[in-house]
C-alpha cells in the first residue's frame, strides 16, 4: 500500500481585535451624599463648606467636625463614581491626589485640614 499524503493546511491569520473603545466620560453625580467634617481650628468652615457645595449643585451636604485634627485636606470616596470625587476636588481648589477611593456606602466625605487652599465663595447667581 502506497502511504497517502495528509494535506496540511495554514490557518488563516488571527484577526487583530479590534482597539477598545474609550469608556464614556461619566458626570459627576450631583446627588451623592457629601459629608463635610472640619478638621481645623477655622470655627464653621465646614458649614461653610457644605454651603458653598450645595450652591454648586450638590444636593445632599452635612457638616460637622472631625474627631481629629488633620494637617491636609482629604476626600474619602466610596462613591462608585471617581468624576464626583474630581468634580468636587476641582470646586474646592484640591489637586486630585486629594482623592482616596475606598470601600463604603456610596458617599462621599471630605475632612478639610489645615492646608485647605481657601474659604469658599458663595456660588454666584445668575443675573435675571
Amino acid at each position: 500500500a502506497e502511504p497517502v499524503a495528509a494535506a496540511t493546511t495554514i490557518p488563516d491569520a488571527e484577526t487583530p481585535p479590534a482597539p477598545a473603545a474609550p469608556p464614556e466620560p461619566v458626570e459627576p453625580n450631583l446627588d451623592t451624599p457629601v459629608m463635610v467634617e472640619n478638621g481645623t481650628a477655622t470655627e464653621l468652615l465646614a458649614g461653610l463648606t457644605a454651603q458653598f457645595l450645595f450652591d454648586s449643585g450638590f444636593t445632599a451636604v452635612w457638616a460637622g467636625d472631625s474627631e481629629e485634627p488633620s494637617p491636609a485636606t482629604v476626600i474619602y470616596d466610596s462613591s462608585g463614581n471617581p468624576s464626583t470625587a474630581e468634580h468636587l476636588a476641582d470646586l474646592l481648589g484640591l489637586e486630585t491626589s486629594a482623592i482616596i477611593q475606598r470601600e463604603g456606602n456610596g458617599d462621599i466625605v471630605v475632612v478639610i485640614g489645615d492646608d485647605f487652599p481657601q474659604t469658599p465663595e458663595p456660588a454666584s447667581t445668575p443675573e435675571p
